[in-house]
């Protein structure tokens, strides 16, 4: 996810970026259109150092013993031949295109430490994890992906995967691990063809912009205030150093399922009540009025009966503003999702789009470095039979986003995660806003939203706006 800010260079790259969609605007056409996110993407990679090269990336690492190479190689190659973006090339243009199945051949790369001492496949992995999870893939490049596997000495399997968000969101990440999990474990299965593709939906995307809903939106989104992001964690630093670390929380199952149920008895979806917390957290110990924080949605509109069934980058982005004075926490949390459904009835203008409308107002914030990306609804459920239940290892890299907080349920577990530029938050404060974040979530499990308590213990961490 990259939201790009520079309010003086963005405006520039645009006017260069309308020649590529105006060519790419014929249905016709080989290739097409980038979709608002992908551009935002594009726009950020035009933008870099000539010595920067950071992508919006993810990278996990699965295990599997006794792992069948044969099997997993012959299951992705199906996967290629079934999603179009598997096989597709990103222009410098703006322009994207699919490659014919015929051209588009992978063979994953196998390292063997079968006959190694164990001791010695630690650093192999580790080197391989480096390597991988900085990928970077240029304009014209294919594959925008890589896959690699390692053989270790118990009979275990390692499948490093990294992937470009070119291609893909959250859901379809997860929709793609599930379906390349069941064709390995389950050769002979057979998915059911697809008549749609991401081509046809962002052509139908661009012609919607035209509609009146469109201009509805985006009256409400030039409407709409934008705050700086949270001033516990800074915006990120072109020539500061840019490396990751996740930071994780696990919520058991059974604090899960009563947290729930109390955000049921307020009105609160669980993505709200987590959304809510996690800003409250950060008001708590930024000592601010008011922040913006960026949310990512898994916006697939019903344009098709297989829209849910192909893999592309749908996430599109919109914005939270969170301000805590004069009002009681409750209120507050019930503010959240108020907001929440308003957005979403906005939803047909994208957080790019409504970056630019804020330039042009002359509003745009100077940084809004945190993203909030909850996958309760769909994606979560198709994380469960599926690569992603034998995740070892994982991280994301989204350039000119500091903080990029995940929330996920695994086999009613929930999964915290925050990918985090090092430099962009101190330890302490992270551990801080963790433990603040996950206690008020413990009090809601435990005596219900109404008679939820501020952690005082917080207090000690706060940082001056």
């Amino acid at each position: 996810m990259k939201l790009d800010l520079n309010t003086e260079t963005v405006s520039l790259q645009e006017q260069e970026l309308l020649q590529g969609l105006t060519e790419a605007s014929d249905p016709a056409a080989e290739r097409f259109p980038l979709n608002d996110i992908q551009e935002s993407f594009l726009s950020g990679r035009l933008l870099q150092r000539d010595d920067e090269e950071a992508g919006c990336h993810i990278y996990f690492e699965f295990a599997e013993p006794r792992i069948d190479l044969e099997r997993l190689q012959k299951a992705w190659q199906q996967l290629i031949s079934r999603h179009a973006m598997l096989r597709t090339v990103v222009h410098q243009n703006a322009t994207q295109e699919v490659r014919p199945v015929a051209d588009c051949r992978y063979r994953i790369a196998v390292q063997d430490m079968q006959a190694e001492p164990i001791e010695a496949a630690a650093p192999a992995i580790l080197q391989t994890r480096e390597r991988l999870s900085h990928c970077y893939y240029d304009f014209g490049q294919w594959p925008l992906f890589s896959i690699e596997l390692s053989l270790l000495p118990n009979q275990i399997g390692i499948i490093h995967f990294s992937i470009d968000e070119w291609l893909l969101d959250g859901y379809s990440l997860t929709l793609l691990m599930q379906e390349w999990y069941q064709l390995y474990l389950q050769p002979k299965t057979q998915l059911q063809p697809l008549s749609y593709s991401f081509k046809d939906y962002v052509l139908a995307q661009k012609a919607a912009e035209k509609s009146t809903a469109f201009r509805q939106s985006l009256s409400y989104w030039r409407d709409f205030r934008l705050h700086p992001g949270p001033a516990l964690v800074s915006g990120a630093d072109a020539n500061a150093s840019q490396e990751r670390k996740r930071y994780s929380r696990y919520i058991a199952a059974d604090t899960w399922a009563a947290a729930k149920s109390a955000a049921r008895q307020e009105r609160l979806s669980p993505t709200a009540l987590l959304l809510s917390l996690f800003c409250e957290s950060l008001w708590q110990l930024s000592e601010q009025q008011a922040f913006s924080i960026i949310l990512t949605l898994f916006n697939r509109q019903p344009l098709h009966p297989e829209v849910d069934q192909i893999v592309g980058p749908f996430v599109s982005t919109t914005f939270l503003s969170y301000a805590g004075q004069e009002a009681t926490l409750t209120d507050r949390l019930q503010g959240v999702q108020d907001q929440l459904w308003a957005n979403l009835d906005h939803q047909q203008v994208s957080g790019i789009r409504i970056l630019r409308e804020k330039r042009g107002q002359g509003q745009a914030p100077a940084s809004i470095p945190v993203v909030f990306t909850s996958t309760l609804n769909k994606a979560g459920s198709k994380a469960n039979d599926s690569w992603l239940e034998k995740m070892r290892y994982s991280i994301s890299q989204t350039p000119q986003v500091s903080m990029d907080h995940q929330v996920l349920e695994l086999k009613g577990e929930l999964h915290l995660n925050f990918d985090v530029i090092a430099a962009a938050i101190a330890p302490e404060q992270m551990e801080a806003l963790m433990d603040l974040y996950s206690g008020l979530l413990q009090q809601v499990a435990t005596a219900g939203i109404a008679q939820l308590a501020l952690t005082a213990s917080a207090s000690g961490f706060r940082r001056k706006a």
